[in-house]
């Protein structure tokens, strides 16, 4: 849409640069693996992320200057009326300070999110807005035309509920980039029936929260060749398997392919993978065993092919990991779920499962490491005890090629709650950890790929930072990776564990630290927690 459509009305200053060109210019590079994409925007974040009195005095990005709409602070049930009004006064009236005073609450971002948005959602006057003739041409233009990340976030998800929908091809091309895929797949499911082409297509391309985003929008797959990537490639990220597995299996057909009768082992490992994510019954709001339908007989098919194939550590984890499941779970007698798991069934679960997972072929370390992550009577293993080797060194030599990622971060966890009782050791724990990543060469360290470190170092690194917590003074260098990552929950984790600090132990390292991590932060929680720290008294 011409820039010029709501010329009368642009609420930012002429001469930015607008999104949706740079990401059309650069579109093959988005599908080349780059969906980080530096934005122009990028480098005013620290400028959008002030308070909103703050911000609008920065001339430089908009059109002109209009008092804030509300204060300072204020909740979401009070925000979302706000942007309501000031979105229908704009489309109604073509009322330029309107205009202005919705885009600085727009790129002010911590100020809304998904919350504020579910508000508005559910306004009564909200189909009234959205349904105005203009709704459409001005989200469109919108959408087409700022140089600014948030307002893109604002218009995808509005474009949901008006009348006319932008070509697919528009929001397939701000889906390619990681900052709006989430934003994009929700979109082509609401209007273009979660196109499963174009979803599968930003799945392909994406290895993070894009294909999470993209798997979770599907609600089919048709084609043969695409339940089969699902199910061998679709299925894997760079995050957690547990917030694609589910989809992956229900859609991918995996009942369909463990009642072959013939699964190589290459396939199965990658059944096996999903059934494990699955039974190890991951975040709260995720779908697992217990949401599968076909669960029991996915399960016991599973371990019947198992049984068939040479021994593999990979298909002990999972098969460890679904015993644990079955051993865990109480029976829903009758049903409370979609799956039928009687008290009989998960008995009958366990005892194939274990009568597979005490075959004498097994090496007694993998056996010890089974006993350590699920405890119970197993055969005695004699050749390790726990003071033999530190927690990293044990780590370490776990985190191997065919080694599930998952019971290696457990593994790790149950090793470093032993030496809690040691400061010194814990802190001795986090230096080591905190390798700088590009150091890390693909097969660099006991074969592992570089997909799979970042995975790995990621996930303990939450976990020493949470015990860090306790020791107040300790591990200063992984507090600081965990200030510098670009993971949420890595910096919120580190920044709570230096809110325990005593005010001695803050010194000019640990608050230019906190300050170069609170001008790229985007959350709110972590914000506060970062802005709490820096007001205490400084060296």
């Amino acid at each position: 849409m011409p820039a010029d459509t709501f010329a009368d009305i642009t609420p930012w200053a002429s001469g930015r640069v607008p999104l949706y060109p740079v990401l059309l210019e650069h579109k093959q590079e988005l599908r080349n693996g780059n969906s980080y994409l530096e934005l122009p925007c990028h480098n005013i974040r620290k400028l959008v992320e002030l308070p909103l009195p703050e911000l609008v005095q920065h001339r430089e990005l908009f059109a002109q200057i209009i008092e804030p709409a509300v204060p300072q602070t204020g909740t979401d049930t009070e925000l979302a009326p706000v942007l309501l009004e000031l979105l229908g006064r704009t489309l109604r009236e073509r009322d330029l300070p309107s205009s202005i005073t919705l885009y600085q609450l727009l790129i002010s971002g911590y100020r809304w999110h998904f919350r504020t948005l579910a508000t508005f959602d559910a306004l009564p006057g909200s189909d009234a807005v959205l349904d105005h003739a203009l709704a459409y041409p001005y989200l469109h233009w919108l959408l087409q035309n700022t140089p600014d990340i948030h307002p893109v976030k604002f218009a995808l998800h509005m474009l949901r509920r008006t009348g006319p929908v932008p070509p697919l091809d528009t929001i397939h091309l701000f889906g390619l980039h990681d900052t709006f895929s989430g934003w994009a797949c929700d979109l082509i499911a609401a209007r273009y029936g979660a196109d499963e082409e174009k979803l599968l297509d930003l799945a392909r391309v994406h290895q993070s929260w894009g294909r999470i985003h993209a798997i979770n929008a599907l609600t089919s797959v048709a084609k043969p060749e695409n339940r089969n990537w699902l199910l061998r490639e679709g299925y894997k990220n760079t995050l957690i398997v547990d917030y694609t597995a589910y989809q992956s299996a229900v859609l991918g057909d995996l009942i369909g392919r463990l009642r072959s009768d013939h699964v190589d082992l290459a396939e199965l490992l990658d059944l096996a993978e999903i059934l494990r994510a699955l039974s190890s019954c991951g975040p709260s709001n995720v779908k697992d065993l217990a949401d599968y339908a076909v669960g029991p007989e996915a399960c016991s098919l599973l371990l019947s092919h198992c049984e068939r194939h040479p021994p593999q550590e990979r298909l002990f984890w999972a098969v460890a990991t679904i015993v644990n499941f079955a051993e865990k779970t109480r029976p829903n007698e009758p049903p409370e779920a979609p799956t039928v798991w009687t008290s009989a069934i998960l008995k009958q679960l366990s005892q194939q499962g274990l009568a597979y997972l005490q075959r004498p072929s097994w090496p007694e370390d993998l056996l010890f490491r089974w006993s350590r992550l699920y405890p119970r009577e197993k055969p005695s293993v004699t050749w390790l005890h726990e003071g033999d080797l530190t927690w990293f060194d044990i780590v370490l030599a776990a985190a191997v090629d065919d080694t599930d990622l998952d019971p290696v971060l457990q593994w790790a966890t149950a090793f470093l709650h032993l030496d809690q009782h040691d400061p010194v050791q814990t802190a001795r724990q986090a230096e080591l950890l905190a390798i700088p990543m590009p150091r890390v060469h693909t097969g660099g360290i006991y074969g592992l790929t570089e997909p799979d470190l970042a995975s790995v170092y990621g996930q303990l690194l939450l976990q020493i930072l949470q015990a860090l917590s306790d020791f107040p003074g300790s591990g200063w260098p992984i507090l600081r990776a965990g200030l510098r990552s670009r993971i949420r929950f890595h910096r919120l984790t580190a920044a709570e564990a230096l809110s325990g600090w005593n005010d001695s132990l803050l010194n000019a390292a640990v608050f230019a630290e906190t300050a170069a991590a609170l001008v790229d932060c985007q959350d709110n929680e972590t914000r506060a927690v970062l802005n709490a720290i820096l007001m205490r008294s400084r060296p």
